[in-house]
């Protein structure tokens, strides 16, 4: 019976690295889960209706980034490394939060660096550090937005995240969006809560591909503000403290 038990640990542990959560796990510890980003952001922020219809109307789209149809009632995965409704929220908060430096893991197109660059543009202040392993990405970025970003080509490994993370000195945000396996979100959101100030924040696009972000929401006793999507959920936490 013992021998059992103990194997029918070892299935569900082994399970949950290579399971996906079902949205009810986040609905379980999260503080705000929503499909609205205004709700999201309202609960992770505060912020007044007025400056918050300000900045979302700032906020434009790139050209042909408009999402493709949901064929079936099934969200499809799409070529955007994040989903317009993700990119507008990462806009807006960058607006508000005005970070002086973020770093963010993972470009791809670069929805999502449009959107902080531009933000960060808006807000006269700020620098973005991307890591990626493919100097190809970016193509979204207009050359206009780019004197605030630094775009670092690194290996695959944990030595070559930690030795960037280690330069910066502490982070205002943090945003993954990289390999989106339970060993590597775990190891990336443990490098950079390390280095979060006390009132930073770590973002993560796709925390539903793996059990790592809710793993990491426990050991840490933080309640995450979750935005649901179309086709991925994307979480947002808060590190306790004072922001300096």
């Amino acid at each position: 019976m013992v021998a059992t038990i103990t194997g029918h640990r070892f299935v569900r542990e082994v399970l949950r690295f290579v399971a996906r959560p079902p949205l009810d796990r986040f609905a379980r510890i999260a503080y705000v889960q929503s499909t609205d980003g205004n709700e999201a952001l309202r609960a992770l922020v505060p912020m007044d209706d007025a400056t918050l219809r300000s900045w979302n109307n700032e906020y434009e789209p790139p050209a042909g980034s408009q999402e493709p149809p949901v064929a079936g009632g099934v969200p499809s995965r799409q070529r955007w490394t994040v989903e317009d409704l993700h990119a507008r929220l990462l806009f807006v908060l960058v607006r508000r939060l005005r970070p002086g430096t973020m770093l963010e893991t993972g470009v791809h197109h670069g929805l999502s660096t449009r959107a902080v660059l531009a933000a960060m543009a808006r807000n006269g202040a700020g620098r973005l550090v991307s890591t990626e392993i493919d100097a190809n990405v970016g193509d979204l970025v207009e050359p206009s937005l780019r004197d605030r970003w630094d775009l670092r080509m690194i290996a695959p490994r944990a030595a070559a995240l930690r030795a960037v993370v280690d330069s910066l000195g502490p982070l205002d945000v943090f945003l993954h969006d990289s390999r989106h396996t339970y060993l590597w979100q775990r190891l990336e959101y443990h490098l950079a809560w390390k280095a979060l100030r006390p009132g930073g924040y770590l973002l993560s696009d796709d925390v539903d591909s793996s059990f790592a972000f809710l793993d990491a929401c426990r050991e840490w006793h933080v309640r995450p503000v979750v935005l649901v999507g179309r086709s991925k959920v994307f979480g947002m936490l808060r590190k306790p403290g004072v922001r300096p």
